[in-house]
């Protein structure tokens, strides 16, 4: 297999022919690594006529469809420009890793969602408490003000020492999430 514009060679017809026969194809991979992002994209097209429509991602699932929805609205741009946005942070802010997501979701049967979200959130608790203030139902805005204030207290302990135990996710109550849904 080798990679130039797009992956080729006997090991390449090889995988996608072993890919066709299956149902699903699961790559493992290391964050980071520009070759992973550009053989999965690849990948998924290459298997599309054989009835390949969706591809699950670490990502949670609202972040993936956010995320689709940038694509979608504005290439790679929107992509990058939701990657940037205050309280968003995903694995997918390689340059190569942004382009998967694009290739991934340019050419989608009909409007059909492509990337299904199935990890929990780590990183954009910010973004999706946001998206969330305006949906609030007035009697539980109480206990979403105590999700927006831990969330603030827990960055601010992450920014003076960045540490995992001090991220919103790790270092928060679960309890505190729960009594947002209520």
């Amino acid at each position: 297999l080798t990679m130039g514009d797009r992956p080729a060679g006997r090991g390449w017809d090889w995988l996608v022919q072993e890919a066709r026969d299956a149902r699903f194809t699961l790559i493992g991979e290391e964050h980071g690594v520009a070759e992973t992002a550009q053989l999965s994209a690849a990948l998924f097209n290459a298997l599309r006529e054989s009835g390949y429509s969706r591809m699950a991602v670490e990502l949670s699932p609202v972040i993936a469809e956010d995320i689709e929805a940038a694509a979608r609205r504005n290439g790679l741009q929107g992509v990058v420009d939701f990657l940037n946005a205050p309280g968003t942070f995903t694995f997918y802010n390689l340059r190569e890793e942004a382009q998967f997501v694009v290739d991934v979701v340019k050419t989608p049967p009909g409007n059909e969602r492509i990337l299904s979200g199935f990890d929990r959130e780590i990183f954009s608790d910010r973004y999706l408490i946001s998206k969330l203030d305006a949906k609030v139902p007035q009697g539980a805005r109480q206990a979403f003000t105590r999700l927006q204030d831990a969330s603030a207290k827990a960055w601010a302990r992450y920014e003076q020492d960045p540490i995992g135990d001090n991220m919103f996710l790790l270092a928060e109550d679960p309890a505190l999430v729960s009594a947002v849904r209520a």
